[in-house]
């Protein structure tokens, strides 16, 4: 999904505070246009508030700290999922702790604050946005799965009222409802893998 913001103009206002020696101003302006997205790819990548939020956090301090650095020989925009992309997997693979995290966000001092408003106002969206799609990609699965799908997630039946209502010609024979609930608990989970899977592909959810 694309942000309504315009990218060139944003990185023309990061680079034009870069090049005039405030760095504190660009890095302002790049995490609170950039911020927004960079941590809904975080949260769909870690599929965890509390990591996500981790790295975002480490995301921002780097920016502050790495923007000095920044040639501009690429957009802002990609140097920015690069360092993101990196931080994201320095945190999966544990090539982390309290300590390294806090450092960047210390050193940035403001940056800490700015990371909070712009997780602040983008989960509600982020929400909006999961649940929304998720909707969608429910209502194109076959009329089965739907049907699978309401009974067991949204009622919270057991599998053998499920199996009842889904087969019950084959639990009228002895010990049907139990190879029928078998089943049918199989392709309960194959649905939600496959949700889950395009989930990850329409949220961005690409492995870095």
């Amino acid at each position: 999904m694309s942000d309504p913001i315009d990218r060139a103009a944003l990185d023309a206002d990061i680079r034009r505070a870069a090049e005039g020696g405030d760095l504190s101003d660009a890095a302002t302006r790049a995490i609170e246009g950039y911020g927004p997205e960079i941590y809904r790819f975080l949260a769909a990548f870690h599929r965890d508030d509390a990591r996500a939020d981790d790295v975002f956090a480490v995301w921002c301090g780097q920016v502050w700290e790495k923007l000095a650095g920044f040639k501009w020989q690429a957009s802002f925009r990609t140097w920015a999922f690069s360092v993101a992309r990196h931080a994201a997997l320095h945190h999966r693979r544990g090539d982390h702790n309290q300590a390294k995290r806090a450092r960047p966000l210390d050193a940035a001092g403001p940056a800490s604050a700015i990371a909070e408003v712009v997780r602040s106002r983008t989960r509600p969206y982020l929400r909006t946005e999961v649940k929304d799609r998720f909707a969608e990609l429910r209502a194109e699965l076959p009329e089965e799965d739907r049907l699978l799908l309401g009974l067991r997630l949204d009622r919270e039946m057991p599998w053998r009222d499920v199996a009842e209502i889904m087969a019950p010609d084959e639990c009228a024979v002895e010990g049907g409802d139990r190879k029928v609930a078998a089943r049918l608990r199989k392709r309960f989970e194959a649905v939600k893998e496959r949700l889950a899977a395009r989930m990850r592909d329409a949220l961005g959810d690409v492995e870095p």
